[in-house]
């Protein structure tokens, strides 16, 4: 008994999965980032799954070339035997004697009254006019439309966690600019309170200081919940536990973009795995539609049957044969036309699809590089008004220092320069993401983190 439930132990211990520690810290920038969204995010593990799903349809298509074989079974009980009578023969035919003598050939049992098959079967396709290839290749577009969906869900997982990462710095960088903020309140408040002791400020300023030092902490608090939540989301995009403590590395940079509009459409055009998936379902309703025009030619089979038990079968069943059979489709009430058109409508259907969906690549191209443009004009005045918050702050509190200036002016520029060192990080997002959201387009945003990073 003891023996028993050590082994018990030994094989949950062995067997049971190992679970990651959500206490461990995790250290992410940009590349991690990319690296576990690829590995744990859910949408792609279900598109992988789609893709595994379509190859095992090419493998049933497959599958019809090599024929089937099996075995049938039947139990048949009936009324009686199955007898076959014979008339009357009269002897001699021709000359009557007393009458003629009549004699009756007795019964002949052709199948007993029940009846047992076993019976093995075989088929063998010679000629389906192209049927099973076409359904094959069929079978294999889907496969191709899977892995372009599957790889266009990749691309979209990186943007997504990417921006929950760039979501995470901005809002550090919010915190510690609100922080910034606080320290240089507290400073004024210092002053404020140095120069009402030497009498130079009215009490007013101490205490319009103070309540800018609880308004900013607010403004702090607020900054710090906003970074919780971004932390959540950024947890949420790569399937982590909501315990689960980060480390963030990395910062809001200024890329640059080497080509033009048109170079980037093009290249969209070319990369897409979205064109891709679509192209690749047009040639599958093709397929389709070729697989329903073969239903007009024959469809010769070569087919086999032995009887494994002999004993209890009808005498004129045979034992085995061997054979082909051939069959033709004459007349359908036009159900095969029917399927035809609509295979048809469905490839101009997909056809319209596909020009809708460049032109939506195509304008989000357009609407990425807009962006940018946006962005980095912004960021240029965001870094002016930066620059002029700061100075105005040195001559305020230089003004106050001497008493000729008012503590409201000097919190009016700390306001001003917090507020434009945040326009300025909100810049970098806005130009982060347009980037990140074109490249995510051409299809190579896994390797623009990398790049970016380096």
């Amino acid at each position: 008994m003891r023996k028993s439930l050590w082994m018990a132990i030994l094989l949950l211990t062995c067997g049971s999965p190992i679970i990651a520690d959500s206490s461990a810290l995790i250290t992410l920038d940009m590349p991690s980032v990319s690296r576990m969204a690829l590995e744990r995010n859910l949408g792609i593990r279900i598109a992988e799954k789609d893709v595994q799903i379509a190859r095992y349809q090419v493998r049933e298509a497959e599958s019809y070339k090599h024929g089937r074989a099996g075995l049938n079974g039947a139990y048949l009980h009936m009324n009686d035997d199955i007898l076959t009578r014979s008339p009357a023969i009269t002897f001699p035919p021709s000359v009557p004697l007393l009458g003629g003598l009549s004699f009756t050939p007795p019964a002949v049992k052709i199948a007993p009254q029940e009846l047992i098959h076993a019976t093995l079967e075989a088929g063998y396709p010679l000629y389906t006019g192209g049927k099973i290839e076409y359904a094959v290749s069929q079978a294999k577009s889907g496969v191709a439309a899977r892995e372009a969906l599957a790889e266009d869900a990749k691309s979209g997982a990186i943007l997504d966690a990417e921006r929950c990462y760039l979501g995470v710095l901005l809002a550090k960088h919010v915190v510690d600019v609100n922080q910034q903020a606080l320290d240089s309140y507290k400073e004024h408040l210092n002053h404020a309170r140095i120069a009402y002791d030497k009498g130079v400020v009215a009490q007013y300023d101490v205490i319009r200081a103070e309540t800018a030092v609880k308004e900013q902490e607010k403004r702090l608090t607020e900054a710090r919940n906003t970074l919780d939540l971004a932390l959540a989301a950024l947890r949420t995009s790569l399937d982590l536990d909501e315990n689960t403590p980060l480390e963030i590395r990395g910062t809001l940079f200024e890329p640059t973009e080497p080509l033009t509009f048109e170079q980037a459409r093009d290249l969209a055009m070319k990369n897409s795995q979205i064109l891709s998936a679509i192209d690749a379902k047009l040639n599958a309703q093709r397929m389709a539609e070729k697989v329903e025009q073969s239903g007009h030619k024959p469809q010769v089979t070569a087919v086999a049957r032995q009887e494994l038990l002999t004993g209890n079968i009808a005498q004129t069943d045979p034992r085995w044969l061997i054979g082909i059979q051939a069959s033709l489709e004459l007349y359908d009430g036009g159900v095969r036309k029917a399927r035809i058109e609509q295979h048809r409508s469905e490839i101009e259907r997909t056809m319209v699809d596909r020009e809708s969906a460049a032109d939506q690549i195509e304008l989000a191209i357009r609407n990425s590089f807009l962006e940018l443009d946006s962005a980095r004009s912004a960021l240029e005045l965001a870094r002016k008004s930066e620059q002029l918050a700061e100075e105005s702050l040195r001559l305020a509190m230089k003004r106050f220092e001497v008493g000729t200036g008012t503590s409201l002016e000097v919190l009016d520029a700390n306001v001003s320069l917090a507020a434009a060192r945040v326009g300025e990080y909100q810049c970098l997002y806005r130009l982060d993401l347009a980037y990140l959201q074109l490249h995510r387009y051409l299809n190579d945003i896994s390797t623009v983190v990398l790049e970016v990073e380096k």
